[in-house]
């Protein structure tokens, strides 16, 4: 069973860069249109996400909780 959901986060500026690594893979792979790629963290920014290809940017825990409530409500 694959996952609805991928969440990625980080706390520091050096690893920034690897998300849109991460989303690129999931292209390469086949398998970027089945799943939500959501991105946080204290230097994201709602820009970089749209940048990277992400389908959201969550602000904070809560905003997470949200967001995956609602991808998992529309099945």
């Amino acid at each position: 069973k694959r996952p609805k959901v991928l969440g990625i986060s980080t706390l520091l500026t050096t690893t920034v860069g690897e998300m849109p690594k991460i989303i690129k893979a999931l292209e390469k792979a086949g398998v970027r249109d089945s799943v939500q790629v959501y991105v946080s963290g204290v230097p994201v920014t709602r820009e970089l996400a749209e940048r990277f290809g992400a389908d959201h940017y969550c602000e904070d825990a809560r905003d997470t909780v949200d967001y995956v409530n609602e991808v998992f409500a529309r099945g």
